[in-house]
C-alpha cells in the first residue's frame, strides 16, 4: 500500500494556513507562541433536544478549534469570505486541551492533557455547559490604576 499525500488548495481564503508563531493582525485572538492548533467538532443546534445545558443556538454551524500550546478554545464561523474566529470560554484556565466532543446533551466535553509533559496529576475531562438565565455581570479590571 502506497500512501497518497493529501494536497490542499492554496489560497488566501484558507484562513489558518497563515497560523504562525507570531501575533497575527488577521487573527489577533489566536495569540503567539508554539503551534499545535487542532480542529474539533462543528456544533449543530437542535431545538428538539430538551437538555437544559446544551450550547446556545448562536453557536450553530460553528467549528470548534483548540490550541494545545496556547491553551485556548475558539469557534470559527464557516461559510464566510474569511474565517471569523471568536474566543470560547476565554476566562477558563485550560490545561493543554487535547481532544473534544459534543455530547448528546449538547454540552462540550474536553480532555485536558495537563500542565506537564508526562505524569500529570492535573489531567482531566471537563464538561462545558451553557447556563441560561439572567446572571449578575462580572466586573473585570483591564489594568491597574494608581491615583
Amino acid at each position: 500500500m502506497n500512501p497518497v499525500p493529501l494536497e490542499f488548495p492554496v489560497s488566501p481564503a484558507n484562513g489558518f494556513r497563515a497560523f504562525s508563531s507570531v501575533a497575527s493582525k488577521r487573527f489577533p485572538t489566536v495569540g503567539s507562541g508554539g503551534r499545535s492548533v487542532m480542529a474539533g467538532p462543528v456544533y449543530h443546534f437542535d431545538a428538539a433536544n430538551p437538555s437544559p445545558i446544551k450550547l446556545p443556538e448562536a453557536l450553530d454551524g460553528r467549528l470548534f478549534i483548540y490550541e494545545w500550546m496556547r491553551n485556548w478554545i475558539q469557534t470559527v464561523k464557516l461559510g464566510t469570505p474569511g474565517p471569523e474566529t471568536e474566543p470560547f470560554v476565554p476566562a477558563m484556565t485550560l490545561r493543554r486541551p487535547i481532544d473534544m466532543k459534543l455530547g448528546a446533551d449538547g454540552a462540550l466535553y474536553v480532555i485536558e492533557y495537563g500542565d506537564k509533559w508526562w505524569e500529570n496529576a492535573d489531567s482531566r475531562i471537563v464538561r462545558i455547559v451553557y447556563r441560561r438565565g439572567n446572571r449578575a455581570p462580572v466586573a473585570t479590571a483591564l489594568r491597574a490604576f494608581r491615583g
